[in-house]
């Protein structure tokens, strides 16, 4: 016993020159990393990239093409989802849903096949020694899916399911109303799964999504672990090569941010929940885009990486307000990402909670940071990208994704230069031109009577849900579009084209303004020409992502703000939203009032009114747009193949007689550009 003591006690003793605590400890210099590149190659026509890692028998595989759910066709969105699930459970000519699912278990092997906005990803892993198999089967499955009706079915009645559920998740309903408020309803940035659209998707429809966007020119591949160059080119050529050679791919749409000149709450009633759902939203920006560095690290200063960022220590730690609370620009490879803001309190602190987050968000651009702060926050996150390369695995992934956007291949390494070098200054500058104060676009989803009178003191608060003593309108919608046509003659119309003479009433005279204007509702598109009292044409055309003016002096591109505007005007047009009643477009809503009006909502809010007269034909319209409110009188109605139009409207000192309403006229893109 006594010399096990003695022991311990000279273990524990330190020996002269040794350190006697842990800051006495020196650091290693950390060697340089430098992670493997992929060799590039091609493969039935495709770029492939390949990562050998040869330490365990395991292959990951990874296959993207150009095709997502910004290609989902107007009434089927949520198209690339489902066809993405259908692909993978389907089965192919070969082999049956339920044979491959046994295969991969028997095998060890995982399968997966999901969307995102503008790729399908086809990713895999499995044994080196079965990785010819998988990938013919897998190029099976992609030349010749059966999409077998029972898994079309199975997954109809999950994804039903799934939005039946939706309804009651607060969090996911405002981000949704975050959605359509920011980009559009109409836009395919805004669009959402509807019960309607997908009961409709079809295995026609899932074939003909196949046979669009699945080509071998469309395709990018990636392979890493163990396997020999050669022979994995070899396979995937021989498995993928069946695929058609469809062309470019269209152009896939930029969105366009609805800009507000005030800052605007737009609450989503929800009686009974024990907590509110707040978010904040706004322009982003594109990850190359010059001021990209210095807003993400401001994102970790603000809103982001853990709990240590301003909203945090202050909405959370020192108010107790919110379990969750964040912000920050989410910037995107291809197109441009997000401001976001987010939380989830108690309903009698909502409006503190907003307040002190529009607070912090505003003063971040007042003051430069302390640069022990930027320090700190900007170690975190360079900290936090050595992660994402610890598996070649990843490294490939990350590699491809440059590939597929069309990026140098060293581009995350210069990102990184970038970050750690930004200055305070250039936070600060780059926050003041991309966080515009007083304009700042809010959502909370809550009991609306409970939290309006606080968020009030914040900001103007818009309901997005119509007044609750609304007449049901279905009788007096029926009636209506009877009156017009018939309920199917309104749901075929999607194209219109229009000749009118406005006439103007001026102090000093009228003066007359030939229009003529071609119109679209899928996606909601107009081309409008007009020539001036001096003889002056101008040809305006909108889309829900771009627009052009042309004049005297050639074309010009018309502001994204002006398109946010142009839009709204759009969709608040009588003749629009006759066919959505008649389409019985799930988005809007119609109720009687107390005057007999028919009145009109949407996600966005108020739509506007209808007055019907005695023969249920309307005779005026108030249309809400930009806040503003338009009162349009009909009259002289009119019929034009098997449809009924209103020869004569005015609109203030407007008086517009039409001289041509051409329904279903065949319209293409070329139509809308210019």
């Amino acid at each position: 016993m006594l010399h096990t003591i003695l022991l311990a006690a000279a273990l524990i003793q330190s020996p002269a020159g040794l350190p006697t605590s842990v800051d006495q400890v020196p650091t290693p210099e950390l060697r340089e990393y430098h992670p493997p590149v992929p060799a590039k190659t091609t493969a039935a026509g495709a770029p492939l990239l390949l990562l050998e890692d040869h330490d365990l028998p395991l292959v990951d595989g990874l296959i993207l093409f150009e095709a997502g759910s910004l290609r989902d066709p107007e009434g089927k969105t949520g198209l690339a989802d489902f066809f993405a699930e259908a692909l993978r459970q389907g089965g192919s000519a070969a082999f049956t849903g339920d044979e491959f699912n046994a295969w991969l278990n028997a095998h060890a092997a995982e399968l997966s096949i999901s969307s995102n906005e503008n790729q399908l990803r086809v990713s895999f892993n499995c044994l080196s020694e079965d990785t010819p198999e998988l990938i013919a089967r897998i190029g099976q499955l992609l030349t010749a899916p059966s999409f077998e009706q029972a898994a079309v079915d199975m997954i109809r009645m999950q994804t039903l399911t799934a939005l039946a559920r939706q309804k009651d998740d607060a969090a996911a309903l405002a981000d949704q109303t975050m959605d359509k408020l920011l980009y559009g309803s109409r836009t395919p940035f805004g669009r959402q799964e509807t019960e309607e659209g997908v009961a409709g998707i079809t295995r026609e429809d899932l074939a003909a999504f196949a046979a669009e966007n699945l080509g071998r020119d469309r395709m990018y591949l990636g392979l890493s672990g163990d396997f020999e160059a050669a022979a994995a080119k070899e396979q995937l050529a021989t498995s993928l090569g069946a695929l058609p050679a469809l062309g470019a791919a269209a152009e896939l749409p930029q969105p366009v941010f609805n800009r507000l000149e005030q800052s605007t709450i737009y609450v989503v009633d929800r009686p009974g929940v024990p907590q509110t759902e707040l978010r904040i939203g706004g322009p982003g920006l594109q990850i190359d885009a010059p001021d990209q560095p210095a807003l993400t690290v401001w994102s970790y200063v603000v809103g982001t990486g853990g709990m240590t960022n301003r909203m945090m220590m202050r909405v959370r730690t020192e108010l107790g307000l919110a379990y969750g609370v964040g912000c920050g620009f989410s910037p995107r490879l291809w197109r441009p990402g997000t401001f976001y803001g987010y939380s989830a309190t108690r309903n009698d602190a909502v409006g503190q909670a907003l307040g002190e987050m529009l607070e912090i968000i505003t003063e971040s651009a007042a003051l430069p940071i302390p640069s022990e702060e930027l320090e700190a926050s900007r170690n975190q996150l360079l900290a936090g990208h050595v992660f994402r390369l610890d598996s070649a695995a990843e490294l490939l992934e990350r590699a491809l994704t440059l590939e597929f956007a069309g990026k140098p291949g060293d581009f995350w390494e210069k990102n990184l230069v970038n970050l750690e070098r930004v200055t305070a200054g250039e936070i600060q500058a780059a926050a003041r031109r991309h966080i515009p104060p007083g304009r700042f676009l809010c959502v909370a989803v809550g009991p609306a009577d409970e939290i309006i009178p606080s968020l009030s003191k914040v900001a103007e608060v818009v309901r997005l849900d119509g007044p609750t003593d609304l007449v049901d309108a279905d009788a007096a919608v029926k009636a209506m579009l009877d009156a017009l046509g018939g309920r199917e003659a309104w749901a075929r119309l999607e194209t219109v084209h229009i000749k009118q003479v406005a006439t103007i009433a001026y102090p000093n005279g009228n003066a007359e303004v030939p229009v003529e204007q071609w119109r679209r509702f899928a996606p909601l598109s107009i081309r409008l020409r007009q020539r001036t009292p001096g003889a002056t044409t101008y040809t305006n055309v909108m889309t829900p992502d771009a627009g052009w003016l042309k004049g005297p002096t050639g074309v010009s591109r018309v502001p994204a703000e002006q398109i946010s505007v142009w839009q709204e005007v759009l969709g608040r047009w009588l003749y629009y939203n006759l066919h959505r009643l008649a389409v019985k477009d799930s988005d809007l809503q119609a109720g009687l009032g107390e005057d007999g009006r028919l009145m009109l909502f949407d996600s966005t809010g108020p739509v506007g009114w209808i007055e019907l007269g005695a023969d249920h034909r309307p005779t005026a319209m108030g249309a809400e747009t930009n806040r503003a409110e338009k009162v349009y009188h009909y009259s002289n109605w009119t019929e034009a193949d098997g449809i009924f139009f209103a020869r004569t409207y005015t609109e203030g000192d407007q008086t517009i007689e039409v001289e041509l309403f051409e329904p279903y006229v065949e319209l293409d893109d070329k139509t809308f550009s210019l």
